[in-house]
């Protein structure tokens, strides 16, 4: 991943005042009729980025993801092999 991650991330949530789907960014409440704003979760997204993209550059992460990508691999075949 370059550098510059988070400078894309900020030009997409605030292009168009859109979402990456294109859906207008009215609050729209949960299942539980909790409304959380838009700018809060985009807010949100820019405060945990750095943190995750550090983590996922790391060997830990890198490790964590390999570890489990290949669960997932594992799953995935054992339920082709039980429809098969």
């Amino acid at each position: 991943m370059s550098d510059n991650t988070n400078e894309k991330l900020n030009t997409k949530l605030n292009r168009n005042n859109q979402t990456d789907f294109g859906e207008s960014k009215a609050d729209k409440p949960d299942k539980s009729g909790v409304t959380i704003p838009q700018y809060e979760i985009d807010a949100l997204a820019r405060a945990f980025l750095p943190a995750i993209l550090n983590f996922y550059r790391s060997e830990e992460g890198q490790r964590e993801f390999s570890e489990w990508k290949a669960n997932c691999d594992k799953k995935l075949n054992t339920q082709l092999n039980k429809n098969n």
